[in-house]
């Protein structure tokens, strides 16, 4: 996923976005992540999911961040959160 994140950062195409609910609980992450693989693989263009809190929230949510982290072997790094989406600064 660190390649979505990095195109996000560092493309001037419009980004394509998908993203759950602001609770930021485990459907919403898990759907977004899964809405824009199906997104990309439908449209033949880059969909970013984007975890629906702050980095720093999904670290209290201690069962989602234990069974995203530590089970699922996902790296946190590779995750957009919102408050990065917002201070994104991208070429003009």
């Amino acid at each position: 996923m660190n390649d979505v994140k990095n195109a996000a950062v560092s493309t001037d195409a419009p980004l394509r976005l998908a993203m759950g609910n602001t609770s930021g609980d485990m459907d919403s992450i898990v759907g977004s992540m899964g809405l824009a693989y199906y997104l990309t693989l439908l449209t033949n263009e880059v969909w970013t999911p984007v975890v629906n809190c702050s980095r720093e929230d999904l670290q209290l949510k201690t069962e989602i961040y234990c069974h995203l982290i530590d089970d699922c072997k996902l790296k946190i790094e590779d995750m957009l959160f919102w408050d990065e989406l917002v201070a994104l600064k991208r070429p003009i």
